[in-house]
């Protein structure tokens, strides 16, 4: 939890890291080097509440729900592309949606990042 200036109510505010600082998908090269247990290590440790879904989490998707337990972090979102308008296929993108969203319900979060 992150008090910002003073003690809090009622409500609260949890940040949550994205692992993009540790490892990218996109640019695999950028920290392919750093393992999975690192970045949770390093959350925990700076005092992040979550974590997003990132695709080296994904790898270990059984064993992920208790790593995230094991360094007291939350998944707090799930990045998920669609590409409607370069494929035309809502039916697809519909489908490929649901599959994301019954992962991110499975490991606890509620919370889709979607972009198209």
């Amino acid at each position: 939890m992150v008090n910002i200036g003073g003690e809090m109510n009622k409500k609260q505010i949890k940040i949550g890291a994205n692992p993009l600082c540790w490892m990218n998908s996109d640019i695999p090269s950028l920290g392919s080097h750093i393992p999975v247990e690192q970045c949770l290590i390093d959350c925990n440790r700076i005092g992040y509440a979550g974590i997003e879904l990132e695709d080296p989490f994904r790898r270990i998707i059984d064993s992920f729900p208790s790593l995230l337990k094991k360094y007291k972090l939350e998944l707090v979102a799930g990045w998920h592309s669609t590409f409607i308008l370069a494929d035309k296929n809502l039916k697809k993108e519909k489908e490929s949606l649901q599959k994301h969203m019954e992962i991110l319900h499975h490991l606890g979060g509620n919370v889709v990042n979607l972009a198209e």
